[in-house]
């Protein structure tokens, strides 16, 4: 049987899920503008380092 390309990919390192977190930030933040014009809202990805791991990242928005 062959492997799925998905079952031989290693776990992302912190540098990558940063890089995808930092891009995920920018999609929400022009997709709110765009789909809401008439209102604000804050986008915000927590990417610290925490001993070295990237465990606690998260991508939060809100309106204002």
């Amino acid at each position: 049987m062959k492997e799925s390309a998905i079952s031989v990919l290693s776990p992302p390192i912190p540098v990558e899920k940063r890089f995808l977190g930092r891009i995920l930030k920018e999609i929400y933040e022009v997709k709110l503008a765009h789909d809401f014009p008439d209102r604000r809202f804050i986008v915000e990805f927590n990417d610290a380092l925490v001993d070295g791991s990237l465990d606690d990242d998260q991508l939060t928005f809100w309106q204002i």
